[in-house]
């Protein structure tokens, strides 16, 4: 059985705390939703003229399968069809689907929009017939539905009834205050797909008892084929229905046709790309999508996932988009070490010198104080580091020949004897003895600015690529935003790709506080290219020294990831 798809991040969601969106914002969660394979895209309200205008567009977008859906109201009470300017505006959009709300609940009939239950159901009625007529397949959103069966189940039927005869592709079932449980969303829908057979009915829940997801898995269980839902939950309140978790439930759980399956596998990046573009911190704990959805950190989950995914893991994360982490702590044994250096030596095994001295660098770095449970790719730089220095002293410090001393990412991205990259000759910079950039010094700066209320913070950096070497200097808001600038902007002219990453989160931990200011901190930074996160830390004395080691681990890394090696 196929279930379709609205997404009503850009309607629903937009009415969520905090959350607002550009016109290029909307575009580019268009086109993610699009690729993604969703049905409908519920794009604005046709009643909001800044919606409007990229409603009027949309017949330039060329989706590939999703359908641009305007959403809005049916007709004021007393006031005909032909004189309400907002529907007449709608009909002439370049859009196949309106998504049309009215009142299936009696006292909101009666005591918000003032009227009687029988111009209720004419504004139904001449509202969805309207849009019929002008060539549009109306979706109708029968609004606190749930709360209106439950106080006068008759009335809240003929609601939907109305709307059917009138022409309705779709009627939807709407947990609009979000208090319903499940066993009741269940019941009632069981009973509307048995009173309008053969017609496509829809669910759409909010989250106020946090039972958004498991209200509409059950209405589907129960007979819905349409759900609405949102990226992350997000929306008016407590939120809506997740996309994220409602999809992959449906179609890996249930056995429901949703989107295809290699598509599917595009969920965790673009769940993290419509929450970038929103400016919301992504919540790591989200179900399939998170960055914790399949991390495993006591000791023996760790050796079990090693051993057989399935016995701590309910699904392949690969199926939709995410990976398999292992976070190593104090309750993490070789076995979670092992695990992480196969990443990058596939076939090393758990017994290998290479992974005794990777958990020896590993002991010695936490009593300094360096903490890798959320600083993943720091972990996986400094494995690496022990891996290649076990190498080298098997081969005699045999200088590493592999790809002439130079990595692959920096050849093809400079490009040989072009301008950007090159060291004057035929040869392209690299990496070289297994470093991408080497560091020679830097200095960080604060002094007293012109404005009184504001220091001056500057970074002057020099560092060396290969044989050439570059010195670069930016001002920043603060030592370690100047010192992340200098740095970024000294490493672009080697590695252009540098120029798409950001950071995204910066914290600072005193370690041995009892030391006061003689204390050790540990800095962690989130560092973001709209499509991953990855953690690095730091820890020192000094916290620019400490910002340092967290700021190049984070460049290293992304190029790392992005050369392959």
């Amino acid at each position: 059985m196929k279930i379709e798809v609205l997404d009503t991040t850009l309607r629903d969601g937009a009415q969520g705390f905090g959350i607002s969106f550009t016109e290029n914002d909307k575009l580019k969660i268009i086109r993610t939703l699009d690729d993604l394979g969703v049905d409908f895209i519920e794009a604005g309200n046709f009643a909001l003229d800044e919606d409007m205008r990229l409603l009027e567009n949309s017949a330039s977008y060329a989706l590939s399968s999703a359908k641009l859906v305007a959403f809005g109201a049916t007709r004021h009470p007393r006031t005909a069809v032909s004189e309400d300017a907002r529907l007449l505006r709608a009909a002439a959009l370049p859009v196949s689907h309106i998504s049309l709300f009215g009142k299936a609940r009696l006292f909101h009939v009666t005591e918000v929009l003032r009227t009687t239950p029988e111009e209720n159901l004419e504004m139904i009625r001449d509202s969805v017939s309207f849009f019929v007529s002008h060539g549009k397949e109306v979706i109708f959103d029968a609004e606190q539905f749930f709360d209106g069966y439950s106080e006068n189940a008759p009335y809240a039927l003929e609601v939907l009834k109305t709307a059917c005869r009138a022409g309705a592709r779709a009627v939807v079932l709407c947990d609009t205050n979000g208090g319903m449980l499940p066993d009741v969303v269940g019941m009632v829908t069981e009973r509307v797909v048995r009173t309008l057979p053969g017609v496509t009915v829809g669910i759409h829940c909010h989250n106020d008892l946090g039972m958004a997801v498991a209200c509409t898995v059950q209405g589907v269980l129960a007979g819905a084929s349409q759900v609405h839902v949102t990226v992350s939950g997000i929306g008016e309140r407590c939120g809506n229905a997740n996309l994220s978790t409602v999809v992959p439930l449906l179609q890996l759980k249930l056995g429901y046709r949703v989107i295809p399956s290699e598509k599917l596998k595009r969920l965790t990046s673009a769940a993290r790309y419509i929450n970038e573009i929103a400016n919301r911190s992504f919540d790591e704990s989200e179900p399939f999508v998170g960055g914790s959805a399949f991390t495993h950190k006591a000791g023996m989950h760790v050796d079990a996932v090693n051993k057989a995914p399935a016995s701590f893991e309910h699904i392949e994360p690969e199926l939709v988009g995410n990976r398999r982490n292992t976070l190593i702590s104090s309750l993490s044994g070789k076995g979670a070490i092992w695990a992480k250096m196969r990443e990058f030596m596939p076939g090393v095994t758990k017994d290998a010198p290479a992974v005794s001295r990777a958990v020896e660098r590993i002991k010695e770095l936490e009593a300094a104080g360096y903490r890798f449970e959320d600083a993943e790719a720091s972990l996986y730089l400094r494995l690496r580091e022990a891996a290649e220095e076990w190498g080298k002293e098997r081969a005699g410090h045999a200088p590493d020949a592999s790809n002439g001393g130079r990595n692959a990412l920096c050849a093809e991205e400079c490009g040989q004897g072009s301008e950007r990259g090159s060291t004057g000759g035929d040869k392209p910079v690299g990496r070289y003895d297994g470093k991408y950039f080497e560091l020679k010094t830097f200095r960080v700066m604060i002094s007293e600015s012109q404005a009184e209320t504001q220091p001056l913070c500057a970074a002057l950096i020099k560092i060396a690529v290969g044989e050439s070497e570059e010195i670069t200097a930016a001002e920043g808001e603060g030592p370690v935003n100047a010192l992340d600038l200098a740095l970024r902007k000294a490493l672009t002219r080697f590695y252009p790709r540098i120029a798409d990453i950001r950071l995204c989160d910066y914290q600072v931990r005193v370690l041995d506080s009892g030391s006061d200011t003689a204390s050790k901190v540990l800095v962690r930074v989130s560092t973001t290219d709209n499509r991953s996160v990855w953690r690095t830390v730091g820890v020192s004395p000094d916290i620019i020294d400490a910002s340092w080691q967290a700021l190049s681990d984070s460049m290293i890394y992304f190029l790392e990831k992005q050369s392959g090696q």
